[in-house]
């Protein structure tokens, strides 16, 4: 993991936070989501993101720091004592997928409640916006309080969607500043979109699987592990079962309606008993299943 700041084994959120004294402490989360000729040093002090009636991202007023004074009262001249005691970059669920993969189960948005957001449309651009936040974080490298340098960037915690090694793979590049190569499988795209998320960028989809190179992260960074880094879909213990649907050529694309309900009742805990290894059920659980590239 070149230039990263490396801890031993697997680390908790909660280990992390305890063990480094940083619980309590202040960090800069800063937004990718920038407008043409907006200073790119920009943080929420200066805007924030708001929806907008038909569901558009638009810029909405900053956030002013608060003084929090339930715990002890606010002193006088408090602004001209002010230091930064540490002073980093904080990412979080970063969430890079392979949208491709035959391990996702897409069509389970069809199942009733609880089983929800399987699918989400501008899932083919997970690392190009994790690319964004991360050229957003270069661009801001003073505290906006004490002007003190940023010190290094920690990512608390799923930084994969679905516990795969490419995923995986696609993160550390995209924060080492190596080459990405999002696609998988047979070349471009291939899922359950016919069409573009958005029209008006109508080869979305495939310019969404071409290969890039990152601008990388300009600090050394801490990985935190989280559930999605190492449980399938951040659920299920991973095995050879589960192994082997990621890395088979088939995958669902589609479901009739008996299909469906037959699959739907799988959904759930006795989902995950069809992807572990210890589970009697057959091979294929839902035999009526349609199943393609």
């Amino acid at each position: 993991m070149a230039g990263a700041i490396q801890l031993p084994g697997i680390v908790s959120r909660r280990r992390f936070l305890r063990g480094a004294g940083l619980a309590g402490l202040g960090t800069l989360a800063w937004t990718a989501c920038g407008s043409k000729g907006e200073d790119p040093r920009a943080t929420t002090l200066d805007r924030t993101i708001e929806v907008e009636v038909n569901g558009n991202l638009i810029s909405g007023p900053g956030e002013p720091y608060a003084v929090r004074t339930d715990l002890v009262g606010a002193q006088a001249g408090r602004s001209e004592r002010r230091r930064s005691l540490v002073l980093f970059h904080h990412f979080s669920d970063f969430r890079i997928l392979d949208e491709e993969s035959p391990a996702r189960a897409k069509w389970q948005d069809q199942c009733p409640s609880p089983v929800t957001d399987s699918f989400r449309p501008q899932e083919s651009l997970s690392a190009q916006a994790a690319e964004g936040l991360i050229e957003r974080a270069n661009a801001v490298r003073l505290s906006p309080v004490t002007n003190q340098a940023v010190q290094f960037a920690v990512h608390t915690g799923n930084a994969t969607d679905n516990a795969q090694f490419n995923e995986l793979r696609w993160f550390v590049d995209l924060l080492d500043g190596k080459p990405v190569y999002p696609d998988s499988g047979a070349i471009g795209y291939q899922g359950v979109q016919t069409d573009s998320p958005e029209a008006a960028y109508g080869d979305l989809l495939q310019r969404a699987q071409r290969p890039f190179t990152p601008v990388g992260l300009q600090y050394p960074w801490y990985g935190v592990a989280g559930n999605r880094d190492i449980l399938v879909r951040g659920s299920l213990a991973p095995g050879d079962r589960a192994s082997r649907i990621a890395r088979g050529a088939q995958k669902i694309v589609a479901l009739g309606p008996d299909a469906l309900a037959e699959a739907c009742q799988l959904a759930g805990p006795a989902w995950s008993g069809q992807l572990s290894d210890d589970s009697e059920r057959p091979e294929d659980g839902c035999p009526r299943c349609r199943r393609g590239r």
